[in-house]
């Protein structure tokens, strides 16, 4: 059972279950956060966040998840590669995308200097060590300045 979190006129939604996702597609909804533990992943995380990591891939999910599985970088990595795995099927529920994009690297920048739009229709973010995406309550968003 999903815990929502949510008030009236809210721009956002969190919870712990991956059915929060779902609420991506409320018309007044800007972001839908699932808050996980990933303590589990602690061991697996320490030793790539060593590396200098830079998977990209693009395709069918089924391609995705195979190349995932197949990655050398990710050779010692079984629980990270299930949890990729199960977030991409996640993402798939939610969006009924075709073609998906993937990109598992250790950024040492800022990917995204400004608050900005874009193409995407949907996207899955998923921080597994340091500080995750900022975003903004929507009565902190100027629209006319995106």
């Amino acid at each position: 059972m999903s815990t929502v979190t949510t008030t009236a006129r809210q721009n956002w939604v969190s919870g712990e279950t991956h059915e929060v996702l779902a609420h991506i597609h409320e018309s007044e909804v800007n972001i839908a956060i699932f808050n996980r533990s990933i303590g589990t992943l602690t061991e697996e995380l320490n030793r790539l966040v060593q590396k200098d990591l830079e998977i990209k891939i693009s395709g069918e999910l089924e391609v995705i998840l195979d190349r995932v599985d197949k990655d050398e970088a990710l050779a010692d990595c079984s629980l990270i590669k299930q949890d990729i795995q199960e977030q991409l099927r996640y993402f798939r529920e939610v969006s009924q995308a075709k073609s998906y994009r993937l990109l598992l690297a250790t950024v040492n920048t800022n990917m995204c200097r400004k608050f900005h739009t874009d193409l995407n229709d949907l996207r899955l973010l998923c921080t597994y060590s340091g500080p995750g995406t900022l975003w903004l309550r929507e009565d902190n968003v100027n629209r006319e300045a995106l």
